[in-house]
């Protein structure tokens, strides 16, 4: 019986098809025969270097702002998957297709923290912070030296709970909460801590010598028993300032006898302690005690304006307030740390002793309830250059677990080597996320991305030409192929991506091209920060109108106020002088005058998708 046409083309095809397959697959064994790199396998994986496939990044991915997993960008391109920090203890994402569930299941990691390295102007702050800020729905801890951080994002974060700007130089013009030292010192053992949270929040004490060390640790030990003094008989800052800058003994004493031997057995227990401590302070010789008050008068030193000692006047700021979830258990306080660059040093024992007052508050909680905290805790602290933080080499290994998600923020890897000396390397190994920014420059930070990234095989090819001797004729022309080992991705290509553009190293998966979402091109997240949903579109030529689209400033949108080295908060002038910042960004968010029509659509005569017809000059974003 005869097979049929079908039959007889299946028995034709499918032989062609398999040859065709096993040609194929053939072929592709010679070429890495002669390419001389024989397939490895080494601890489970293959050592050539490469950049991340999507799928690899599985475990990443998400579909929308999630609990828990801060979102840092998009992979493979500007409108590619979003991919977040991870969360182990949740379930993947929805976004994760089934055939990759077990994938990404394989190659999952706990919650870390993120550092992000990139030169100023490169979108660090536009295109990751803020859009990060703006979808945390839990509670927020944000630490900056610029206006924009918190004019972009204080409007959404209004919505979701209470806000308070800790600002005891007045940068930002806003109403500012209060937090004194001496909130926690009314026992011993809370003195002590915020004594110590002072000191680590102050410059010197990073990299601090060993002769450094013992004065700073004595100075310490000084502050803590007059902050313990002050707490108790209700005194201040400035009280302890005045204690300090006139090394009174007198009247430390006169306070303290009393105190040891009060009828609350507690406190004569703590004050029986402090005096003794205070009288052996002031038992050694003449010279030692003088340094130990002159190292404890630098640690106070923005106490003693008057302005910032107003700021301590009571302490509203604490723990329990920033995870107060509200009557509907729904709410997602905020805390806005904020000064100047100029004053960033200066001020750097207030806020930072603030920032590392309430980490170690959120430190005890958890020893005290066992549970992280949940919804986690995001701290972000940007230019974190800036702020001197001694512990943060056993914090950042740390802090995840307990529930805090920890994304700091750096110009480049250099600040970090200057900051914590030899355990500068401790700070960024910890660090699960890494991100370097286009536009890097410095060498230490080149050298680091590229040890990250290791070097794979490329095909070189090489021509010869046989020659039989002068004026003789050409001899045979032969061709080879060989391996070559090269980096993965050079030092330069990393300098010359396009701004908001980046490097992700996560965890132990392979490195990937991440693309940042500056807030102000991106619909959602302008929608989250004004209110106001404008298309793609009309955002971009709002950017291009007002002159935005540059490599100038991609971290300010136009009119918007700026902090300049020594000019402070810099606000526009015109139609937006006296504005107050979120008021210039909602004004800036308005359709501006005389900008070119949208682009027009026009329905396909044969009935197809429409077709975008721009305007001469109109370009498009990406």
């Amino acid at each position: 019986m005869s097979p049929g046409p079908l039959g007889s083309w299946a028995a034709t095809v499918l032989p062609l098809v398999v040859l065709a397959l096993l040609c194929g697959l053939a072929a592709l064994v010679m070429v890495r025969d002669r390419a001389g790199v024989a397939d490895r396998r080494r601890l489970g994986i293959d050592p050539e270097a490469r950049l991340a496939r999507p799928a690899d990044l599985a475990a990443l991915w998400v579909g929308a702002p999630r609990r828990g997993r801060m979102i840092i960008g998009r992979v493979g391109s500007p409108r590619g998957r979003l991919v977040a920090t991870e969360d182990s203890h949740s379930p993947l994402d929805p976004a994760v297709p089934g055939w990759l569930v077990r994938r990404a299941q394989r190659r999952r990691g706990p919650r870390g923290s993120v550092i992000v390295l990139g030169p100023s102007q490169c979108g660090k702050t536009a295109a990751l912070a803020i859009p990060a800020i703006l979808e945390w729905d839990g509670p927020l801890i944000a630490l900056s030296v610029k206006n924009d951080l918190l004019g972009a994002t204080i409007a959404r974060r209004r919505q979701l709970g209470d806000v308070a700007v800790f600002d005891p130089a007045g940068a930002t013009g806003e109403l500012g909460a209060s937090w004194s030292p001496l909130g926690a010192a009314r026992t011993l053992a809370g003195a002590r801590r915020a004594a110590r949270s002072i000191a680590n929040a102050t410059s010197w004490t990073s990299t601090s010598s060993g002769d450094m060390s013992f004065w700073t640790s004595a100075a310490e030990d000084l502050l803590g028993q007059l902050f313990w003094t002050a707490a108790t008989v209700d005194l201040g800052m400035d009280t302890v300032v005045g204690w300090v800058v006139r090394m009174d003994r007198d009247t430390v004493r006169g306070l303290l006898n009393p105190l040891a031997s009060h009828r609350d057995q507690a406190i004569a227990t703590d004050g029986a302690q402090v005096f003794a401590g205070f009288e052996g302070i002031w038992a050694n010789d003449r010279k030692q005690v003088s340094s130990t008050y002159l190292v404890a008068r630098q640690m106070i030193q923005p106490w003693q304006e008057p302005r910032i000692a107003a700021s301590a006047a009571v302490s509203q700021i604490d723990l329990d307030w920033l995870l107060d979830r509200g009557p509907d258990g729904r709410a997602a306080n905020t805390l806005y740390l904020s000064a100047d660059l100029d004053d960033a040093e200066r001020l750097a024992p207030v806020l930072g002793g603030l920032l590392d007052d309430l980490m170690r508050q959120a430190y005890s909680h958890v020893g005290h309830t066992g549970t992280p905290l949940d919804p986690p805790l995001l701290v972000v602290v940007d230019e974190a250059g800036n702020w001197p933080m001694r512990n943060l080499p056993g914090r950042i290994s740390t802090c995840a677990g307990i529930g805090i998600q920890l994304l700091l923020i750096y110009q480049s890897k250099a600040q970090i080597d200057a900051a914590y000396g030899p355990k500068a390397d401790v700070v960024i190994s910890n660090a699960v996320t890494k991100v370097f920014f286009a536009g890097l420059s410095d060498r230490s930070t080149l050298d680091y991305a590229a040890g990250l990234l290791g070097q794979e095989h490329i095909l070189q090819t090489s021509t010869s030409v046989d020659s039989t001797g002068l004026g003789g004729p050409a001899g045979r022309r032969g061709v080879s192929r060989s391996p070559t080992r090269v980096e993965l991705l050079p030092s330069a290509l990393l300098r010359q991506v396009a701004p908001g553009q980046a490097l992700l190293v996560h965890n132990t998966l392979p490195p990937a091209h991440l693309f940042g979402r500056y807030w102000y091109l991106d619909e959602d997240l302008h929608a989250l920060a004004t209110g106001r949903r404008l298309s793609h579109g009309d955002l971009a030529r709002q950017a291009a109108a007002r002159g935005r689209i540059s490599t100038d400033d991609r971290d300010t949108p136009p009119g918007f106020p700026t902090a300049r080295a020594g000019q402070g908060t810099t606000f526009p002038t015109g139609d937006l002088a006296g504005e107050a910042p979120w008021d210039v960004f909602r004004e800036w968010s308005r359709p501006a005058a005389g900008l070119p029509p949208p682009p027009q659509q026009d329905r396909d005569p044969s009935g197809g998708r429409a077709r975008r017809k721009r305007p001469r000059g109109h370009r498009r974003l990406w």
